[in-house]
């Protein structure tokens, strides 16, 4: 998969995300939003695991991730020269200490395995301590891909294996992960999947314990198939049930809709913008007639 995306759709699309689902009512094309002088600022914190054996020049960085939660809780995923090479690093101080993932809980690390890879994380908007991560397995295909997700409810002391790797298709891969606000005892959590070809789905479990995954209805469009890029849960989902999603189909295109669900039957009920299947499609205005970024280009 080509790696444009990534900067595309987690730096350019996230505001629309967040945006469109705080004003759903009225379902408007979001605008841009400017800081208040004075409130937002740009600072710095420590570096996790700052100093060797950090692989400064591989892959993007040596900071992959970054997920910023409540109450001062910071998650990083930094890219080493260790096994492995990608580990997940805690923060409760809003990044002046970090912790790794090997002070996380014993249970993290005699379940997860020495070779493990942590690709992706999310925390819940109202919990610092609930938290999903997409990881590697060694159970399913070689790779060491993103392929399967855990979840703890208290920053990372006990962990449960969701065991998503086991549903997907050969050559599947997690790209984006979220979590729901907490509406009575649980939160949702929802993944993307990509392919290269168009046969990505969206995924979706409750955080409660007889819970399983579910893929989730796609939008509609004759002959289109799709990869899902980033996904964003409602702040206010437990009265609204939505999620916005960002996607790209296997012909032209690159779209954007608000997933709305059925929240106790954990399935897809419609998508909100229908006038234009499947969505609203988002373009990049510096390419040749506002071309809009797909599977093949």
């Amino acid at each position: 998969m080509k790696k444009k995306y990534t900067g595309i759709f987690r730096l350019s699309v996230i505001f629309m995300l967040v945006a469109s689902l705080a004003v759903f009512a009225n379902l408007p094309i979001p605008s841009p939003a400017t800081a208040t002088p004075g409130i937002c600022k740009w600072d710095y914190v420590i570096t996790p695991g700052f100093g060797l054996p950090i692989a400064d020049i591989v892959l993007n960085s040596e900071i992959n991730r970054v997920v910023a939660g409540p109450n001062s809780r910071l998650l990083a995923i930094v890219q080493r020269t260790t096994v492995p090479p990608l580990i997940l690093y805690s923060s409760g101080d809003s990044g002046r200490s970090w912790g790794t993932s090997a002070a996380l809980g014993r249970a993290m690390i005699t379940e997860f395995g020495a070779q493990t890879n942590v690709w992706d994380a999310a925390i819940a908007p109202d919990d610092a301590s609930f938290w999903a991560i997409v990881t590697s397995t060694a159970a399913f295909g070689p790779g060491n891909l993103p392929i399967e997700v855990w979840i703890t409810p208290d920053a990372g002391t006990t962990w449960r294996n969701t065991r998503l790797a086991g549903l997907l298709a050969a050559g599947e891969t997690i790209r984006t992960i979220d979590v729901s606000p907490k509406y009575g005892d649980e939160h949702d959590i929802a993944v993307g999947t990509v392919t290269g070809t168009g046969a990505g789905r969206i995924w979706a479990i409750k955080s409660g314990g007889f819970s399983s995954w579910l893929a989730q209805a796609q939008p509609v469009a004759a002959g289109l198939g799709y990869d899902f890029f980033d996904l964003k849960f409602s702040p206010t989902y437990a009265s609204d049930a939505s999620l916005a999603v960002v996607f790209a189909d296997n012909v032209a295109s690159t779209w954007y809709n608000i997933w709305l669900r059925d929240i106790a039957r954990n399935t897809t009920i419609n998508w909100a913008f229908t006038t234009t299947p499947p969505g609203i499609e988002v373009r990049d205005p510096t390419a040749p007639a506002g071309a809009s970024p797909n599977l093949l280009t």
